[in-house]
C-alpha cells in the first residue's frame, strides 16, 4: 500500500548525492494526495530516480533507461518521496518522513546541519531555483475536517528557501486548496504549476521577480501536473474535462497555455507526466486497476509511439524488479 501523504509527522532530512544534497520535504496534501508515486527524469535523461513501495517503501531508486537495472539510491530511514535534482544533476531535493519540519544541507564529508522551517506545516514539491541556490516548495496553511471523514490539510502556497535554511520567502498568497509541485520555466525567471481553485484546477505561471500570478488559457476544466520542456517552450500536464472525473489524460500546449493538444487517448487514468530532457518524449504513470498499482509509460511529443517502460513491480518491489 502507498503510504498517506496526509499524515503528520513529516521532517527535513539530509541525504547524501555527488558532493551535496539537500531536502525540502513535507506531507502530501498538496502533491500527490492519491499516493501516486512520484519520480523525476535525470538531467542527462539517462536515469529515473523513484520512489519505492512495499518491500522497496521508504527509500529512492534510480533506474537505468539503458541497462534497466535499479540500485538504491536514497535511504534515510523515513519514508522518502517526490525526488528531484538539480539542474546541473550534482543534488538533489526529496520529501521524508519524520516528527518535525526541517531543512537540511549535506557536504560531501557527510558534515550536515538541520535548521528548523518556523511552524509544524506539511512542505511538498520541492524544486531547484536560481541554479542551486534556492529551493521552492509549495506549503499548507491550514489543517481542517475533511468531508469524508478525517482531517486534510489545505490552503497552499509556494514559498521559497536558500539551501543554507535562511531567506524563507512566500512567493503566493492565494490559499489554494491543493497545488502540484512548481517547476521552473527555461529561459525566464519564473515558476509555473497547477492548482485547484473553486471550480477546478488551472495552470498558474509565476514571475519570481514581481510576485505576479497568471493564468494559463487551457480549456480543460480540471488540470494537475504540468512539466515543461527543456527550452521552455512547451509544457505537458494532465487535463480532464470533468471536474473530479476519473480520465485524466497527457495534454501538450505551448508555455502560454495556447495550441493544446491531447496525447493519450484511452479509458485508462495517467499521471505525473514528465518531458524528457531532449524534449522528444513524455513519460507518465498510468493507473492499473487492480490495487491502484501504477506502470511508467512513455510517448512521443507528437503523441505517437506510446510504450510501456515498466510495468507496477518496479514501484512495488524495485529491487527484484526485471524488464
Amino acid at each position: 500500500m502507498w503510504r498517506d501523504r496526509t499524515a503528520m509527522g513529516i521532517s527535513f532530512r539530509v541525504a547524501l548525492f555527488s558532493g551535496m544534497a539537500f531536502l525540502v520535504g513535507g506531507c502530501g496534501g498538496g502533491g500527490q494526495i492519491d499516493g501516486t508515486p512520484t519520480y523525476v527524469l535525470s538531467p542527462d535523461g539517462k536515469s529515473v530516480l523513484f520512489e519505492g513501495a512495499g518491500e522497496g517503501g521508504g527509500d529512492l531508486y534510480d533506474l537505468d533507461l539503458r541497462t534497466m537495472a535499479v540500485r538504491l539510491r536514497v535511504s534515510t530511514g523515513g519514508a522518502d518521496y517526490y525526488p528531484t535534482f538539480s539542474q546541473s544533476g550534482k543534488a538533489i531535493a526529496f520529501v521524508s518522513g519524520g516528527e518535525a519540519y526541517r531543512i537540511g544541507i549535506s557536504t560531501v564529508a557527510g558534515h550536515h546541519d538541520i535548521i528548523p522551517l518556523q511552524g509544524i506545516k506539511p512542505r511538498s514539491g520541492p524544486t531547484f531555483i536560481g541554479g542551486s541556490s534556492r529551493v521552492a516548495y509549495t506549503e499548507a496553511g491550514r489543517q481542517r475536517d475533511y468531508s469524508f471523514g478525517g482531517k486534510v490539510w489545505d490552503q497552499w502556497d509556494v514559498y521559497s528557501v536558500s539551501v543554507d535554511g535562511s531567506g524563507v520567502e512566500r512567493l503566493t498568497s492565494a490559499k489554494y486548496p491543493k497545488i502540484g509541485r512548481p517547476h521552473m520555466v527555461a529561459g525566464s525567471n519564473s515558476l509555473i504549476y497547477a492548482a485547484y481553485t473553486t471550480g477546478g484546477g488551472s495552470i498558474y505561471k509565476l514571475d519570481l521577480a514581481s510576485k505576479k500570478v497568471s493564468k494559463l488559457p487551457v480549456s480543460e476544466v480540471a488540470i494537475r501536473s504540468v512539466t515543461t520542456t527543456p527550452d521552455g517552450k512547451t509544457i505537458a500536464y494532465l487535463g480532464n474535462p470533468v471536474v473530479g472525473g476519473a480520465g485524466y489524460q497527457v495534454w501538450r500546449a505551448a508555455i502560454d497555455g495556447t495550441s493544446a493538444r491531447q496525447l493519450t487517448r484511452d479509458n485508462i487514468s495517467k499521471d505525473e507526466p514528465i518531458i524528457s530532457p531532449d524534449g522528444r518524449h513524455v513519460f507518465y504513470l498510468t493507473v492499473v486497476a487492480e490495487g491502484r498499482k501504477y506502470e511508467l509509460w512513455q510517448i512521443d511529443i507528437d503523441g505517437k509511439n506510446a510504450r510501456r517502460i515498466a510495468d507496477s513491480g518496479l514501484f512495488t518491489n524495485p529491487l527484484k524488479w526485471r524488464p
